[in-house]
């Protein structure tokens, strides 16, 4: 006689039957837009000023291709509601403010460096902020040398990063 082990394994298939159901035709789905860059940069900077291009073309993933490389800018593909974050690494000794530039605007700024008054005296490597914008389709964003040292580090540590949360469309 058999006796039923409870340490074994069982499996069960399952056939799914033909069926003659009527249905509903299917409407097709409205495909969304994906769009997603993170690039770094990929060599370190120095001299820099606020009309200094800063090409973040190191590991990049530019999904939708809003990364227009001719411009070292994102350009918003569609209208929509974006996120973009910005972190800047630099040398002890050494400080940078950079900004986040929408069009003509700044719209986030990023700062780092040796910090030092009467209640603080401590070195920030590394700089970073986010931000969640509602924009328009061709809308231009840009990280830009905004001042301090006129240096910054490369080595694929500063990072650029956009992101369509969610396309907005005219009603």
């Amino acid at each position: 006689m058999y006796r039923l082990n409870m340490n074994h394994f069982f499996s069960i298939f399952i056939l799914a039957a033909p069926c003659n159901c009527a249905t509903a035709p299917s409407t097709p789905q409205q495909s969304r837009p994906q769009v997603a860059f993170t690039g770094t940069l990929s060599s370190s900077l120095s001299s820099l000023t606020t009309s200094t291009l800063l090409n973040f073309n190191g590991d990049i993933v530019n999904e939708g291709q809003p990364y227009d490389f001719r411009y070292d800018r994102f350009i918003a593909p569609v209208s929509g509601l974006y996120a973009f974050s910005l972190a800047t690494y630099l040398d002890p000794d050494y400080d940078v403010y950079m900004e986040l530039m929408q069009d003509a605007s700044s719209i986030m700024y990023v700062k780092h460096g040796h910090i030092k008054d009467r209640t603080y005296d401590r070195l920030l490597n590394m700089g970073t902020n986010a931000i969640v914008v509602n924009i328009t389709k061709g809308t231009e964003i840009w990280p830009r040398y905004a001042g301090g040292s006129a240096k910054l580090q490369g080595d694929g540590i500063p990072t650029f990063s956009g992101v369509l949360l969610q396309e907005l469309t005219a009603h």
